[in-house]
């Protein structure tokens, strides 16, 4: 598993897209905007299962030119995204040979011309 075929959960400097689950290089692109719990079945097809609130309002939590907290709870295929101690986005990949429902590694990806601070990374894995 590269990087490149993992599910990232983005944080941009804008608030557009911070909070969405993405999957990079694949054709399912968007899968979960923030606000939004979304099972999918690979590139097949996905559904909305509910949703977490309003993407503006939800957008609110991010802080601009401030640290932000940032939680990942990756279980199998279930993806939650936090930020800020707000549920933003969960994907739900039914699909057990995606790319996004494997284990294997993580990283920090930076797209555009910006600038990023990391600090105080915590892994855990559960056995």
């Amino acid at each position: 598993l590269s990087l490149h075929d993992a599910l990232p959960i983005d944080f941009w400097p804008s608030r557009v897209y911070t909070g969405e689950c993405y999957s990079e290089n694949t054709p399912m692109r968007i899968i979960a905007w923030r606000g939004q719990v979304v099972e999918n079945f690979g590139a097949q097809k996905k559904r909305l299962l509910g949703a977490i609130g309003d993407r503006a309002d939800l957008g609110k939590f991010v802080k601009t030119n401030e640290w932000n907290q940032y939680t990942v709870i990756a279980r199998g295929g279930v993806c939650m995204h936090i930020v800020n101690g707000q549920l933003m986005a969960i994907d739900v990949d039914d699909d057990p040979n995606s790319s996004n429902n494997q284990p294997g590694y993580f990283g920090i990806e930076i797209e555009a011309i910006t600038k990023v601070s990391v600090r105080n990374i915590w892994v855990k894995k559960l056995d």
